[in-house]
């Protein structure tokens, strides 16, 4: 309804020109006529739209054939809903010599039929008769766009397009015809572009300070696969406007560099988008270009930021938060985004991108098998793509990457063509792993959609794909194998953290480990490098790194780190460290690992050496050293701090849980005291320290040749002799066979 009251308010835009028109164009009209014509105009803009009438009623009379006075009376007809009379004019008016009269009577009819929506097929073909008989009328192309895009779908929004390339070339700057075309139009053609920039680079040179057109053009060289003109251009423009600035710019600067290779270039022209963004509240392109790989929280927590400090701040803790390699200020990951989206706008763009089927979920549901077993949202692409401009297949390209394997229905025997049985179009299949992702190309459409053809366990979930992402840098390796463990420092502060990995490292490297402690958007707190260790003679390429961190109790980002040459095994979480009781006595975490081999380095702690084991996986008959700290045993009467330590090794048999720290969730495990079940290992042990307030350094080994191979839980308990105060602590690990 808005865009037929634009067509409508149109229709009394071109009122006021047409009263003051004097071309000639009333051939045979008295003077008194033209008098009478001009002073209706001076009568109107006055505000007095019933005297501006009367004195075109005398025009009339005088002259019944006054092209001018005929389309300012129909306007005015048509502004006080007087439909027939409206009618009447611009169709007498349809007689005139004049080209221009005639096209604005067209636009008249066609201003009649725009006003209900049922009938703006019929508006169409009157504003296209109109730029027929003056292919100079502005006024005509715009009415015509207008109507296209309110007719809709394909067909509507070629009218439109064709419309605006059509009148962008002869008048560029014509209301918002130049922002209509960039922004609704998705179905530009080449030949549209290039028709519209040439004319838009003649306006420029004129016009210098448009600067943003600039930006414009050096996106459409861009996107013809012209980066080398794009770039000549963004050059040009900064020369004639040093002082310009937008995130488009910059952003699209990055992207040039990155196709050209660049990869060191791209980031930094890309952080610089961000920071001008940030200065003048644009973000439009960039999260455009962005929400892409968003999932559902991430989309929630943009549309949440509510000024530019904020959401340059989602920005950063977003690509913070998928960068691999934390310890480097380049980001593989936003590399791999930009060209995976480079390689989806040239190989997986809508041909169709107005169609039903691309943007309304019944009519997508409607062609899909099974809709009414799975729930696809085909909306989801459209509100992540829609300027974009992409199909299923590339927006899932630009979360997971290129497919395992690409199948087609011609690929496949007549006796193997499961799932294409019904599709009679071109069909792929997309093969991520044991997940498959079905798309068709329909006839009519002439675009893929996602087509699940059946429900069973091998069918991809698209909606769940759209919530996620697939990436593996080439040179940074996942660590598997490391955990952490909680102490009290020396100052009683916080809390002390170690992190314990471990890997093997190719032959003849210097290996180098490191640590970093981020807050919650991933800004970086602190970062220390990390001593390594090797595990053993018998491996000498196996090593072990102890990072340690000293940090206020609360909840943190966590990465951490072992390189060796351009090789480097990282991992990455998050840390909710509970302070240590300050009151009464209480356990650090407990670490298992290994005595070291004499001679070797090894870890130490409170003057006990031991190699920790990451993975907690051990081999049956290994000797496992336990360790933990006490912290606040209170004195007793003899001048000795004292406790009692009960030791508890159980099969464990529950499912969901991972090796390492016992959690809340194991609580009910707990058995307090000497009344225990029979377990494969008990041990209690009366403990004993010299008198003071400092942490109690305890180890002690258990023999895992009595145990047979499965997970366990070991439980460690203790009582403090001095005030009876109990506290606990667990670990999970696993013994292998032998």
């Amino acid at each position: 309804m808005h865009t037929v009251k634009c067509l409508f308010a149109l229709c009394l835009l071109v009122l006021p020109s047409i009263l003051v028109l004097q071309d000639g164009t009333a051939a045979a009209a008295s003077p008194d006529a033209e008098s009478l014509y001009s002073l209706s105009a001076t009568t109107l803009a006055s505000g007095d739209t019933a005297g501006a009438r009367g004195l075109l009623d005398q025009v009339l009379k005088t002259n019944s054939k006054h092209g001018p006075a005929l389309i300012a009376r129909g306007n005015l007809y048509l502004a006080q809903r007087k439909v027939r009379s409206a009618r009447n004019d611009f169709s007498r008016a349809l007689d005139s010599e004049s080209a221009r009269i005639r096209a604005l009577g067209y636009i008249g009819l066609g201003g009649i039929e725009s006003r209900n929506p049922k009938l703006i097929k019929r508006a169409i073909e009157h504003y296209r008769l109109a730029t027929e008989v003056d292919s100079t009328c502005c006024a005509a192309y715009y009415a015509l766009a207008r109507s296209g895009l309110i007719y809709g779908q394909t067909v509507g929004f070629r009218v439109a397009g064709e419309a605006l390339a059509d009148l962008l070339c002869f008048q560029p700057d014509y209301l918002d015809a130049y922002n209509l075309w960039r922004e609704k139009i998705l179905d530009k053609t080449e030949e549209e572009i290039k028709a519209v920039d040439h004319s838009m680079s003649a306006y420029l040179v004129l016009h210098p300070d448009s600067a943003a057109w600039w930006v414009d053009l050096a996106w459409d060289s861009y996107d013809l696969d012209e980066s080398g003109k794009a770039l000549e251009t963004l050059s040009a423009l900064k020369k004639a406007n040093p002082e310009f600035e937008s995130p488009n710019y910059h952003l699209l600067l990055a992207r040039c560099r990155l196709e050209l290779g660049d990869t060191l270039q791209f980031q930094e022209a890309y952080n610089k988008a961000l920071v001008t963004a940030e200065k003048i509240g644009d973000y439009v392109q960039l999260i455009r270009e962005a929400e892409t790989i968003f999932s559902h929280s991430d989309m929630e927590r943009w549309k949440n930021q509510t000024d530019n400090q904020s959401r340059a701040a989602f920005f950063r803790f977003f690509w913070a938060g998928v960068n691999p390699d934390k310890f480097s200020e380049f980001n593989p990951r936003l590399v791999e985004h930009y060209s995976r989206l480079r390689y989806a706008e040239r190989n997986y763009r809508l041909r169709n991108p107005h169609s039903p089927i691309q943007t309304k979920r019944d009519v997508n549901l409607y062609l899909s098998f099974q809709s009414g077993f799975y729930d696809y949202k085909s909306e989801v692409f459209f509100e992540r793509s829609h300027q974009l401009a992409l199909d299923p297949r590339g927006l899932l390209y630009i979360r997971y990457g290129p497919p395992d394997l690409i199948r087609t229905a011609h690929d496949l025997p007549n006796s193997n063509k499961r799932g294409f049985e019904r599709m009679s179009n071109p069909a792929e299949v997309w093969h991520y792993g044991g997940a498959e992702f079905y798309f068709e190309r329909m006839a009519l459409v002439a675009d893929y959609i996602f087509r699940p053809p059946q429900v069973d366990g091998s069918m991809g979930d698209m909606m769940k794909a759209m919530d996620t992402q697939r990436f593996r840098a080439k040179n940074i390796h996942e660590s598997e194998e490391y955990y952490s463990a909680q102490f009290l420092p020396a100052d009683n502060e916080g809390v002390e953290v170690e992190f314990y990995q471990e890997e093997t490292l190719p032959e003849s490297c210097v290996p180098e480990a490191a640590e970093a402690i981020y807050d919650s958007t991933w800004f970086e707190l602190s970062r220390d490098e990390s001593p390594l260790y090797r595990v053993s003679t018998a491996d000498p390429d196996r090593y072990l790194a102890v990072h340690t961190m000293n940090v206020p109790a609360g909840i943190y980002n966590y990465a951490l780190r072992i390189k060796a040459g351009q090789k480097s095994w990282n991992g990455r979480g998050q840390l909710d460290l509970k302070a240590f009781n300050s009151e009464a006595m209480s356990l650090s975490a407990i670490v298992l690992g290994t005595e070291p081999e004499p001679g070797l380095p090894a870890h130490e702690r409170k003057g006990i050496r031991l190699l920790p084991r990451p993975s907690l996986i051990f081999s049956r008959g290994e000797q496992i050293k336990v360790y933990l700290e006490y912290y606040n045993l209170h004195n007793g009467r003899e001048g000795l701090r004292s406790y009692k330590e009960f030791v508890d090794v159980v099969r464990y048999a529950g499912e969901g849980i991972s090796l390492g720290r016992i959690t809340g969730k194991l609580l009910g495990l707990l058995t307090f005291g000497e009344a225990k079940e029979s377990t494969s290992i008990t041990h209690t042990f009366d403990r004993e320290a010299e008198a003071g307030s400092g942490p109690v350094a305890e180890t002690f080994t258990l023999d895992s040749s009595v145990l047979a191979p499965g997970r366990y839980r070991l439980l460690i308990e203790a009582r403090d002799n001095a005030d009876g105060y109990w506290d606990n602590e667990g670990v999970l690990f696993e013994i292998e066979g032998e």
